[in-house]
Formats: C-alpha cells, structure tokens, sequence
C-alpha cells in the first residue's frame, strides 16, 4: 500500500477516534443535564447548573460533527445517525435560546433532553460508517434542503413538548413549573410557524433540486407524500387558530397529531422496504 494510502487511513481513524470520543462525552453531558433538569425543576437546584452541562454537551457533540466533516469532506446530514445527530444538535440549541429568552421555557429543557436521547440512540441502532456520496447528493441544494427540514424539527419538537405542557396543564390544572397556558399556547403558536416556515423552504428546496435532477417537481415518493401530509396538517393547525381561534387544548391536540406524521417523515423511514424511497441512505440500490 502506498504511504500517502497509509497515513490517509491512519488520519481517518484518528479523526473517527476523536469524533467517538466526543461524541460520548456529549451524551454524558446530556445526562448528567437530564437529571440537573430534574433536581431544577423540583426548586432544589439553580437553572444555572442544567444549562452549563447541556451547555456542555453541546459544545462536545458540536465538535463531533465538525470532525466528522472534516474526515467525510461534506456536511454530515446523510444516514440515520448522521441525522440524529444534526436535529438533536439543533432541537438542543433552540431549547436553550428558549430557556435564555424567557424563564418560563426553561423547563422545555427536561423533555427536549430526554427525547434527544432517545434519537440518539435510535441513531447508534443503524450505520455510524462514513457514507460515500454519489453524484446527485454532492450539492450545496442538498445540504441546504437539510439543513431547512433539521430547523424546521428543532422548532416543531418544541411546539410538541408545549403542547404535551398544555395537555397537561388542562388535564390536571396545575402549574407549579409552567407559565400560564397562554403564555404556552402562543410559544406554541410561534415555534409551530417559524417551524412550518422552516418545511415550507426544505419542502420547496427538494422540489427544485428533484426538478434540475429528474424533471419532475414531485414523485409522491413516501417522503413526498408524508412531507405533503406534515405540511397540510400544520398549515391546517395554523389557519383553524387564525381563523377560527382553535387554541391551547385543540391546537396542542392537533399539533401532537402532526408532531407523529413529522416523527416517521424523519425517523420512521429506515423502516420502510428497501427501495421504497430514495431518501434513505443506509442502504444503497
């Protein structure tokens, strides 16, 4: 095997090493940051303390996906694990910004956390290998439709979260860690907006690409059609609270229901047949 052969894997696995590494510690941090939430919202502990871990944990998996980058030579938003990483990374940074703008969102940081794990390591079950790129998928269209549908995510996981507070807040009438149920439904209004407008953009992105690529706009593809299914039903969500002033108990009902259709858009897919959708890159065809 030639040298330059040699220290080019020597140097992939070393960076695959470190991006492990990181990785790791960025889930140690998110657990450490669960149970700080826990301790916090039972009045015990400053907010100051799940914030530095989850901080913390931020920055470490921010750093795994930055050499991750440099060792694959593209954005890694490719993969299931690739994707459980780029969307909790996100989720995560918008529940802090929440947390830092208002106090009564801080909260968000026990559930946004937990789910994150979850993903995680619904993520560690499929391929954590480098995956080659073909052709097609070495754009910036790609990365940028990515990038569009993991903001959309990390806003809509929110809005969900709200909307199980809301739920709650109605079902048994407490509020000892929650703001008003007003104050609830209209985060919950806005994080589903700027959210829809996020899928709105990842939506007409792939459109375009699909167009430059096949000709065609649309496939109804199972990731077309769930996209499409995703997009009415959080438009619908939108219009019946403008409208019609659906509100906190039916609109958080109703943003759960879309919340599961948006999960299986993003999680279920790998699940499908294989060669039921293009969309899924554990598998090549």
């Amino acid at each position: 095997m030639p040298a330059r052969l040699r220290r080019a894997g020597m140097w992939l696995t070393v960076m695959t090493l470190f991006e492990s590494i990181f990785f790791w510690l960025a889930a140690a941090f998110y657990i450490l940051a669960l149970l700080a939430h826990i301790i916090y919202i039972s009045g015990r502990l400053s907010y100051r303390y799940p914030f530095t871990l989850t901080l913390g944990g931020l920055l470490c998996q921010g750093l795994s996906i930055i050499i991750r980058w440099a060792a694959i030579g593209h954005p890694p938003v490719f993969g299931g694990f690739e994707t459980a990483q780029a969307d909790t990374f996100i989720a995560l940074v918008l529940t802090l910004a929440a947390g830092r703008y208002y106090e009564g969102l801080r909260s968000l940081g026990l559930f946004s956390i937990s789910f994150s794990l979850i993903i995680l390591g619904q993520g560690l079950t499929l391929t954590t290998e480098h995956i080659p790129l073909t052709i097609s998928e070495r754009s910036l269209w790609v990365d940028l439709h990515a990038f569009l549908a993991y903001g959309g995510y990390g806003f809509l996981v929110l809005a969900a979260i709200l909307s199980l507070f809301i739920i709650y807040t109605h079902g048994a009438g407490s509020r000892t860690i929650l703001p008003s149920t007003d104050i609830m439904d209209e985060y919950l209004f806005r994080f589903t907006t700027i959210g829809f407008l996020f899928l709105t953009a990842a939506i007409a992105s792939g459109c375009y690409y699909s167009f430059r690529l096949f000709g065609y706009w649309w496939a109804w593809d199972p990731v077309d059609t769930l996209a499409a299914i995703v997009w009415l039903t959080y438009a619908t969500i939108i219009h019946l609270r403008l409208f019609y002033g659906w509100k906190e108990g039916k609109a958080a009902r109703l943003s759960l229901i879309a919340f599961l259709f948006l999960l299986f858009l993003y999680k279920g897919l790998v699940y499908l047949p294989p060669g039921a959708t293009y969309h899924v890159f554990e598998i090549r065809f």
